[in-house]
C-alpha cells in the first residue's frame, strides 16, 4: 500500500477498535414477550435431529448434529436453516414461535435471543416493550467485558 493509500484509508492495528466506530452504535434494553424455542435444549436437538443430522454430516462435514453444531460459528448455513425450520413450527402450547433462544459460543452464561420478523411489525418488533435506547459509553462495564472477551482495545 502506498503512502497515499494510508492517508486515504487509515486503519488501526489488528485487535484495536477506533473510538469513532462507537459513535454510531447504540445499546438497548427491552422487555421481551412471546414464545421462544431453546435450540440448545436436549428435547429440541432430538426433535431437530431427523431433519438435520444427515445435512450436518454430509453437506457440512460435521461429525454429528448436536449442541456443538448449533454453537459453531461455521457453517452459518446450517444454523440459518435450523432457524427457518423453527420459524415454520408451533410451540407446544399451539402458537407459532416468535424466535429462538440460544447460548453464545463464547460461553453458556451468555444467553442470546433472535426475534423472528413478522409482517405486522413496524420499526421494532411487536414482541418488544419498554424499549430504552442509549449511546454506547466507552467505559460501560458490559462493553469493557466484551472487549476483554475478544482481546480488543480502543484506540
Amino acid at each position: 500500500m502506498s503512502d497515499s493509500d494510508d492517508e486515504l484509508y487509515p486503519t488501526v492495528d489488528a485487535g484495536t477498535v477506533d473510538a469513532s466506530w462507537f459513535s454510531n452504535r447504540r445499546v438497548g434494553r427491552a422487555d421481551l414477550a412471546g414464545r421462544y424455542c431453546d435450540v440448545a435444549n436436549s428435547r429440541t436437538i432430538a426433535a431437530l435431529r431427523d431433519s438435520f443430522a444427515a445435512m450436518a454430516i454430509q453437506e457440512f462435514g460435521l461429525s454429528d448434529f448436536d449442541s456443538s453444531a448449533l454453537q459453531n460459528s461455521q457453517p452459518r448455513a446450517l444454523t440459518q436453516r435450523v432457524g427457518r425450520f423453527i420459524l415454520g413450527r408451533d410451540a407446544s402450547d399451539g402458537g407459532p414461535f416468535d424466535g429462538i433462544q440460544f447460548g453464545s459460543r463464547h460461553g453458556a452464561d451468555i444467553v442470546l435471543w433472535a426475534i423472528f420478523e413478522q409482517a405486522d411489525d413496524g420499526i421494532t418488533s411487536a414482541r418488544l416493550d419498554n424499549i430504552d435506547i442509549d449511546v454506547l459509553h466507552l467505559q460501560s462495564p458490559d462493553l469493557l467485558r466484551v472487549l476483554r472477551l475478544h482481546n480488543l482495545t480502543i484506540a
